[in-house]
């Protein structure tokens, strides 16, 4: 077979899988070697603790993990039954190796980006390892012209580590944003943040969890939001602040509104329920014509 071809092959083909083709034979492990295909990243899931770190990838349906751990001194890294010991090597260090070898070898956007650097995991441990890893993207960026491409970035952290890795992120591909506080106290997403990217102003939808926001930016884009929530005073404070709703359905305690749009093709549909409120963009065609705007 054409190098060339089976280069293209072995792209579709899972970490797991590559590592069990290099004992084929020496040609093929020399060739994996020498050619170092490109490899389909479904996942990526990084999370933080004070003195190691858990890589999760699922690779073309097969899981990996390995773990990084700092021990005094020195490094080790666990995957399955192997341990490695890295002498004296800083743990980040060999952390950031093992990612810049897969980042290096991504085979178009990767499904899922998650990482986990909360502090309350690994207050200051956190910070150093976001500083090297976008020092990482920075120089891939160099050498490859591109930014970190990922259809969805999932990040418990705070609002300015977010803000910091999504610059890094291609738009173009962006599609989904999940970020979230482990148990802190609720912080303020502003509009001078993250809502000035074009990461996301591009994205199609997002998710947050212990945030609030001051105030909403205008997004294209917008299909629909959902807030949970785990108490309100006075469900009956809604009817004074946004006005009477269409349907009132005070056995299950659900209400909705119409409201129009600046878009005059659209209107937002708002569904409030026992735990959460939903604000979905809907054809003005889909409105019931018993609607009267609120």
């Amino acid at each position: 077979m054409p190098d060339l071809a089976l280069k293209e092959i072995l792209g579709y083909v899972g970490w797991k899988s590559l590592n069990t083709l290099r004992l084929v034979s020496k040609d093929l492990c020399n060739f994996i070697h020498l050619v170092k295909p490109k490899i389909q990243i479904d996942s990526l899931r990084i999370k933080i603790a004070p003195n190691s770190v858990q890589i999760e990838l699922n690779s073309s349906l097969q899981k990996s993990k390995v773990e990084i751990h700092g021990n005094g001194n020195s490094t080790s890294t666990v995957s399955g039954k192997k341990n490695i010991s890295h002498g004296p090597t800083p743990f980040l260090s060999v952390t950031m190796e093992i990612l810049e070898a897969l980042l290096k070898r991504q085979n178009g956007p990767i499904g899922k980006f998650q990482l986990e650097i909360d502090d309350k995991y690994s207050k200051g441990t956190n910070q150093e390892f976001l500083e090297k890893f976008l020092e990482l993207l920075r120089s891939l960026k160099a050498q490859n012209k591109t930014l970190l491409q990922v259809s969805h970035i999932d990040l418990e952290g705070s609002g300015p580590q977010a803000f910091q890795l999504l610059a890094r992120v291609d738009s173009k591909f962006l599609k989904k944003i999940s970020i979230s506080r482990a148990f802190m106290k609720l912080e303020d997403i502003r509009n001078n943040e993250l809502m000035i990217l074009e990461q996301w102003k591009c994205a199609e939808e997002l998710r947050t969890f212990g945030y609030y926001f001051s105030k909403y930016s205008k997004s294209p884009t917008f299909k629909s939001s959902t807030i949970h929530y785990s108490r309100l005073m006075d469900p009956k404070d809604l009817d004074h602040i946004l006005g009477k709703p269409f349907e009132n359905n005070e056995e299950f305690n659900e209400k909705t509104w119409y409201f129009k749009c600046a878009d005059s093709n659209f209107a937002l549909f708002l569904f409030f329920g026992r735990i959460l409120f939903r604000f979905v963009r809907v054809p003005i065609s889909k409105v019931p014509k018993e609607v009267s705007f609120n």
